[in-house]
């Protein structure tokens, strides 16, 4: 009796704390889950049912309350808006890559919502051909992806694929490139498609009900008609393909979160099935590559942060390996491009990425290229292993995406492309400092933060701090004209590189994952301390953000440290850890196993269920909350964030009210609109300074 009068007050307080507009409380409606030696109420489990009429009555008064509470702050969210806008430039044209005798390269116009993609022959005063406009795919749709973008090896045909919903199912299209004839296969589920040298036959992919993609087909495009070359049959396995450095080659990669096998076909094989190469073992992981009959193997047999290694094609047992770029454990190995006499490889050095050239004759280190600040590295269009030259691109958030070329005869790297932000972005005006923060443990953490030059840090200043830490993921730095908004108006703006990412490789993943999951919140946490207690922002200037695996950080850290931040940003948050582990039917259930551990297992259940963000919430005083769901979301269900924002206000004893935003036309990855996306970030910006400014 106690405790339902002590929530009906905290209820009461909260309708009273705002004049404007009623908080929406959505019917509780306890069911209990029982599960191993457990009880649970869920409340709000009802939510999951999209066809319940209670559900839309309820989220159109959510709607009207986000809208409500936004409202203040509208006025800036144009200004914001505009000055995104303004950053745009005029058109935009992408550095071309040549391919079968064309050079490709799509187009940005600033009035229209998505690029347009073209080509010309590589000859001289060659006219542009126009492959694919998005913007009149997208015309009159709610939601556009484009998927698959592929073209036949005789140059004649566009195969692509597109998500008109947001759920991540692709639809598979042809078009005659010569006539503009587009034509749907009627195959919905499309996740890879690789042409084979015949320009008939295809192998493609396909997800299966629970979205997992679990079979490779050989498809002909003339008839429709597929044949079955490969079935996974193991739900926590997903299949993929892709070609070899030269092009003569198709891998066919079935992985788990720890485990990858590989088969291989020629291209030009149009009746066989792929060949095995190494057969699967637990805890094997290797990315394999076919140049001059020899396999090239990135693996992670000798050492969990990969070495590379080669064998003949014809001798794969593992005796008969050689290591040609050996491992070393907290530097691990990305990526490695095969050239005629040189290995070029991206790896994690003291957390942050370089490139490495070897020498492919003695394995020596040839040469390096090392960012003068934490930087994303890829390597860009590189189809010719025996050129003298390769390409990449960098970018971080004070250098706009730059594509350089390096010729190994000159040892030396040129500018061949840059975004057309260089023209007006004043990188002198900004300045970056990485710190390591001392974690619970001892664990040094680096941190990352981005400031406008002058501004005074010897006083507490507004602060955003985003964090991720899952998958062995790295939240590297990127460029954003978008940021700008934020440093301009003296936001530092920060990222917590926690463990559960792979910034030192195996050893940090494992460290925030499965039974050490914690490390990833009290990281963060630490983090949170440092800029607290060092002065550089203060708990109502603070701003903390993560999105999806994120979202579930966001989730755990407001649990544990309500008073530590003034407001929560949670996109898409996996919040609802057990009872998404436990139904199984859900899309990445089963190969979540290896994450977060398996809810059948005594011990992981109640593991998680001691962090597990839902399930965690009790009464606090919490901070201001933006939280955000997708109708469309196939990989977090949007009833999680629903339900954790009932349960938030529920549990609310203090003023700061906890809005919930549902993204309608959008599945998990957000609008591909970039016009709707500058939106919903202009909201989210000027909803957040107006609170820590």
């Amino acid at each position: 009796m106690f405790k339902q009068l002590s929530v009906f007050l905290i209820v009461c307080t909260m309708l009273l704390s705002l004049n404007a507009e009623p908080i929406p409380l959505a019917l509780a409606n306890p069911d209990t889950l029982r599960h191993l030696e457990s009880v649970s109420i869920d409340s709000w489990a009802w939510m999951k049912d999209r066809d319940n009429p209670m559900l839309y009555k309820h989220l159109k008064a959510e709607n009207k309350y986000a809208s409500a509470l936004l409202k203040p702050s509208r006025k800036l969210s144009k200004q914001i808006m505009r000055e995104f806008v303004s950053h745009i430039p005029k058109s935009v044209t992408s550095n071309p890559y040549e391919q079968d005798g064309y050079l490709y390269f799509s187009k940005d116009e600033k009035s229209r919502s998505y690029p347009m993609h073209y080509r010309k022959k590589n000859s001289p005063n060659a006219p542009n051909e126009l492959l694919m406009d998005e913007n009149k795919l997208a015309k009159g749709k709610s939601f556009f992806a484009l998927g698959v973008f592929s073209i036949s090896p005789d140059t004649k045909t566009l195969a692509y694929s597109a998500d008109y919903l947001g759920n991540e199912v692709y639809e598979l299209y042809l078009k005659d490139i010569k006539t503009g004839k587009t034509r749907s296969l009627g195959m919905k589920g499309i996740s890879d498609f690789i042409w084979q040298s015949d320009n008939r036959n295809a192998l493609i992919t396909m997800q299966n009900k629970r979205l997992g993609v679990d079979t490779c087909l050989r498809l002909d495009t003339a008839t429709s008609e597929t044949t079955r070359i490969y079935k996974e049959y193991d739900p926590a396995y997903d299949v993929g393909l892709y070609l070899t450095c030269n092009r003569d080659y198709i891998i066919l990669s079935s992985s788990s979160k720890d485990t990858v096998e590989n088969s291989y076909i020629s291209r030009a094989d149009i009746s066989s099935e792929p060949e095995l190469l190494v057969p699967r073992a637990k805890g094997h992981q290797y990315y394999p590559d076919i140049l001059d009959g020899k396999l090239y193997l990135q693996t992670n047999f000798w050492n969990p942060d990969f070495a590379f290694a080669v064998t003949d094609l014809k001798s794969l047992d593992i005796a008969n390996w050689q290591q040609l770029i050996p491992p070393e454990e907290g530097v691990p190995l990305s990526s490695v491009l095969i050239f005629r006499d040189y290995l070029v490889a991206i790896r994690r050095i003291n957390g942050f990425e370089r490139i490495q050239i070897y020498s492919k004759q003695d394995s020596s280190l040839w040469a390096e290229i090392t960012p003068q600040s934490p930087s994303d590295l890829s390597f860009w269009h590189n189809p010719d292993p025996y050129s003298d030259n390769f390409t990449y691109s960098i970018e971080n958030e004070l250098t706009p995406y730059s594509i350089f070329q390096y010729s190994f005869s000159e040892r030396k790297a040129v500018l061949v492309h840059q975004s057309p932000d260089a023209a007006t972005f004043k990188p002198d005006n900004y300045q970056s400092r990485l710190i390591y923060v001392s974690a619970k443990d001892g664990t040094k953490i680096p941190l990352h933060l981005v400031y406008r030059k002058g501004l005074d840090t010897s006083k507490p200043q507004a602060l955003w701090l985003s964090g991720y830490g899952a998958y062995g993921d790295v939240n590297d730095p990127y460029f954003s004209s978008a940021l700008l908004s934020l440093l301009d108006r003296d936001v530092i703006y920060a990222v917590a590189h926690i463990r559960g990412g792979g910034e030192y490789g195996q050893s940090w993943y494992d460290a925030g994952r499965l039974y050490q999951k914690q490390n990833t919140f009290t990281d963060y946490i630490a983090c949170l301390d440092y800029i607290i207690d060092n002065g550089i922002s203060t708990p109502s200037g603070i701003v903390t953000e993560g999105g999806s695996a994120g979202g579930l950080l966001m989730g755990a850290v407001t649990n544990l440290a309500p008073h530590k931040m003034r407001l929560v940003i949670a996109d898409v948050p996996f919040v609802d850890l057990l009872s998404t582990m436990l139904d199984s039917s859900l899309p990445l259930t089963i190969q979540e196993y290896e994450e977060w551990g398996d809810p059948n297992d005594p011990q992981a259940f109640n593991y998680m269920k001691q962090y597990s963000p839902y399930d965690n919430v009790k009464p606090a005083v919490y901070p201001n909350m933006l939280i955000s769901a997708a109708w469309f979301d196939t990989r977090v269900g949007y009833w999680e964030a629903l339900k954790w924002t009932q349960k938030l206000r529920v549990n609310n004893s203090g003023t700061n009210p906890i809005i919930f935003r549902m993204l309608y036309n959008e599945g998990h990855t957000g609008s591909t609109d970039r016009f709707k996306s500058l939106k919903s970030y202009a909201d989210t910006y000027a909803y957040a300074l107006s609170l820590i400014r």
